[in-house]
């Protein structure tokens, strides 16, 4: 008995003796992770006061501290506020001051684009290259072999026969004119003489041809004139919203050119492509530009179009 009781005193110290080490290595441990935690949130803290202290970093990285170390990360991106100078839509605030028109009918909106002063400066360039011309195209001449002026209401009615032409299409121009029952109910015959609108035809000059440029507006430089005024206007009538879309366009054509474009999937294969900068939510062209080629069109698209 006494040799069982011995045996059991010492068992009994030797547990006592590993439990109270096994008790000293676990609060040695907490202690440990304790002082790291500590030192973590102090050094957190201290770099996320600083920031908040420092007048004007608000952008500037935030240093953060991880278990490997410190790592400079970027702050979350902020929104960017949209606030244009003007409202998004239509802006007509400029046309309406400086006209008297209330803009009720479709020729209002028209007269827009095509202002006085672009068809007074079409008008002038049509005269100026039918004079220099009409010794080499007498069949657009008058009796006595001059020119005959073209006055801005003449321009005006030229224009809008070829928009009539585009709504009412025939095979032959010649048609517009006939006197045939069938075409008896046709407007051409009386809004101008047809040799008079072929005259207009062969001498039409948009741009005046010794202020143009070919090597710097290329294969459109006999129209770079209206598409820039027809470009001007566009933004200066229309504030786009927030969301903008790059996109393409096709102009359906059959004519004769260089720069007419084939798009097998598109709805119109064949025509002139546009690309076209629009507002997303209306689908108002903002500004446009004519694809003339892949090299001269991106130099074009860099100088022009996304400035």
């Amino acid at each position: 008995m006494a040799s069982s009781s011995c045996v059991g005193s010492e068992r009994n110290r030797r547990i006592s003796r590993d439990s109270s080490v096994v008790t000293v290595d676990f609060s040695d441990e907490s202690g440990s992770s304790g002082s790291e935690e500590d030192s973590l949130s102090s050094e957190f803290s201290t770099d996320s006061d600083e920031a908040l202290n420092t007048p004007g970093t608000s952008s500037s990285p935030r240093r953060v501290s991880t278990s490997y170390g410190r790592d400079s990360m970027p702050p979350a991106a902020q929104r960017v506020q949209f606030c244009p100078r003007r409202k998004p839509g239509v802006d007509l605030g400029m046309a309406r001051r400086s006209s008297a028109s209330r803009f009720l009918r479709a020729l209002d909106f028209f007269l827009l684009f095509f202002s006085t002063e672009l068809v007074t400066a079409m008008c002038e360039n049509t005269n100026k290259y039918a004079w220099a011309h009409i010794l080499e195209k007498p069949t657009y001449s008058e009796r006595d072999g001059s020119w005959k002026n073209v006055s801005p209401d003449e321009m005006m009615k030229f224009i809008g026969l070829l928009i009539y032409m585009g709504i009412v299409q025939l095979p032959r121009l010649h048609l517009y004119w006939s006197t045939a029952e069938l075409f008896s109910g046709l407007i051409p015959r009386g809004v101008m003489p047809r040799k008079r609108f072929f005259s207009f035809l062969g001498m039409l000059s948009v741009t005046d041809h010794e202020a143009t440029n070919p090597a710097t507006d290329g294969k459109l430089h006999r129209i770079a004139f209206l598409l820039r005024h027809i470009n001007d206007v566009s933004a200066l009538h229309f504030q786009p919203d927030r969301y903008i879309s790059v996109d393409e366009r096709m102009v359906k054509s059959k004519g004769r050119s260089g720069i007419r474009q084939y798009l097998r999937d598109k709805i119109v294969k064949w025509g002139y492509k546009l690309c076209v900068l629009a507002d997303s939510n209306s689908g108002y062209t903002v500004q446009f530009s004519v694809y003339t080629g892949s090299v001269r069109h991106r130099a074009y698209m860099d100088s022009h179009l996304m400035s």
